[in-house]
């Protein structure tokens, strides 16, 4: 699956994100993060109905700060995702990007607008939705996630199945190393 770093942002068009974006939460929830979701409300690009994980919304930046600063809303947090979609700066993000750093806690930021300088620990991930068309009149649909700074791409759907057949493989050699 993407490699989660310290800080991670995601970006594409916002349909494809949205979707792509679940998918990817869904599963990192299953191999083991603990997410928590905050937005804006009614600011969201429509990844609140997507995402079912735990949720929380802020209104101001002072807001997102005392979510962040009360220890008791990231018990067992292991990884933070904001929407930041709505903001129109570079500046606005970076700001946002400082409070979550204090938390020591790995975090995705979602948002059209990104900066990093190199030897950050950080990754860029742009999702895009691919349709293909069928002989059935059916429209089937690939999500592709392209890591901006290493320069890789791949489906969603081939990231999970490798990330599989890389876990069943450690098994076996754990196994067999008792």
């Amino acid at each position: 699956m993407i490699e989660i770093k310290k800080c991670n942002y995601i970006t594409g068009d916002a349909a494809s994100v949205s979707f792509g974006l679940s998918t990817i939460i869904d599963f990192l929830e299953t191999s083991g993060k603990t997410p928590l979701f905050l937005s804006i409300p009614l600011k969201s690009i429509s990844l609140k109905y997507f995402v079912k994980t735990s949720k929380m919304d802020f209104i101001i930046k002072s807001d997102f700060e005392s979510l962040l600063e009360d220890r008791s809303n990231l018990f067992r947090v292991d990884l933070i995702i904001v929407d930041l979609w709505h903001l129109k700066t570079i500046a606005s993000v970076l700001e946002y990007k400082e409070i979550l750093d204090r938390t020591g806690i790995d975090y995705i930021i979602i948002s059209n607008k990104y900066h990093y300088k190199e030897g950050d620990d950080i990754r860029i991930y742009k999702i895009e939705k691919e349709t293909i068309d069928t002989n059935n009149y059916l429209s089937e649909h690939r999500y592709w996630i392209t890591e901006k700074i290493g320069g890789w791409r791949s489906t969603v759907e081939d990231l999970i199945l490798s990330y599989k057949r890389d876990k069943k493989i450690d098994d076996i050699f754990r196994e067999d190393s008792f």
